[in-house]
């Protein structure tokens, strides 16, 4: 079990239990010391104006996360940092492996994509703090099965010629990606903390060459202050919605719902949507089968590429998951045909 240097290490051994976490690289310092060292300026500065584009509330959700995966390492922040970059070599990873070099040591983990993470031989999770995912891909199923990783303190490994062994998983995620909307979100999950990294420092050698003249010291500092910061209003399963995030739910939207929504949305809605004084009606067969124009459910379908459409039943099984049993229409109280809602509801779903 890891702790910190400002926990007692034989709370942790007692009952002749020998703890097997080999701690922090990093030490403690003077805190004086640590907020006098302009060095450390560089670590939070780049933090700030490159990953989090100089948004200060991304800032602070980001430094506060960083401080909490080292005071509270038995705690799952549950949400995982994305660092998306599009332009490439904006160094968005560099100071993340550094991190793991002068802090973590053993207990960070580097990984080039979701596969080599999710390999049920892959022994490394066991003392894992940090861990962090390079060169993420376009694969939503590994992403789903990295949801429970965010969450789940107990974990399986398999041995070669040994039977599996159930292990503590502490591993806390960082992601970087050149590509758009990989790690699937969904309206109201908890895993997934999305960035776009700013490419301001992009192929500024003089620049990243700042970051290998750091030492052990500088590294030293930044443990510290991080070590010292108040988290006591910090909740980490509570981030505010960054428009990364919202692009990325909506582009990982059900047809069924997107084209609901879109339908909601336009100025010359069509038949089968009835809006009225606040008031949503429509019916399933009628959204799905009704053709105005070739813009039927399953011409929209096919204008975006969707090879497989999915049938009526599907469809009304998504819209049940978008909207919720309660605003269902049953038709002589047996099948659920259609929806009544209010604006303000759908709004907010």
């Amino acid at each position: 079990k890891p702790y910190t240097p400002l926990e007692d290490k034989k709370w942790f051994e007692r009952g002749g239990v020998l703890n097997i976490f080999p701690g922090y690289v990093a030490s403690l310092v003077d805190i004086d010391t640590a907020n006098n060292n302009r060095n450390v300026d560089l670590i939070f500065s780049h933090i700030k104006s490159v990953w989090c584009c100089g948004d200060v509330a991304k800032y602070n959700y980001v430094i506060n996360w960083l401080a909490f995966n080292l005071q509270k390492p038995r705690q799952k922040p549950e949400y995982g940092l994305v660092l998306r970059d599009i332009f490439k070599g904006s160094g968005k990873s560099r100071i993340i492996e550094l991190m793991i070099k002068y802090i973590y040591g053993e207990c960070g983990l580097v990984y080039n994509g979701l596969d080599e993470y999710l390999d049920p031989y892959n022994s490394r999770r066991e003392r894992g703090l940090l861990v962090f995912i390079d060169e993420v891909e376009n694969i939503h199923t590994h992403a789903k099965k990295m949801k429970r990783y965010h969450t789940n303190k107990s974990d399986t490994i398999r041995l070669l010629y040994e039977n599996p062994r159930d292990i503590n998983n502490y591993n806390a995620f960082i992601y970087c990606t050149n590509n758009d909307h990989v790690l699937k979100s969904e309206s109201g999950d908890r895993r997934f903390f999305c960035l776009s990294v700013s490419n301001i420092m992009k192929d500024n050698h003089e620049y990243f060459r700042k970051f290998e003249l750091l030492n052990q010291h500088d590294w030293n500092c930044y443990y510290t202050i991080m070590m010292n910061r108040d988290l006591s209003k910090f909740e980490p399963r509570k981030p505010h919605m960054t428009e990364e995030k919202e692009d990325n739910i909506i582009a990982n939207i059900d047809m069924a719902t997107k084209y609901f929504v879109e339908s909601l949305l336009s100025n010359d809605k069509p038949s089968w949507l009835v809006v009225n004084d606040g008031v949503v009606k429509f019916h399933i067969s009628n959204m799905y089968n009704t053709v105005e124009g070739g813009s039927n459910f399953r011409k929209y379908c096919e204008n975006n590429g969707i090879q497989k459409i999915p049938t009526k039943s599907s469809m009304e099984v998504t819209l049940t998951r978008s909207l919720g049993k309660s605003s269902r229409i049953q038709i002589n109280g047996i099948r659920a045909l259609g929806y009544t809602s209010t604006l303000k509801f759908i709004k907010k779903k």
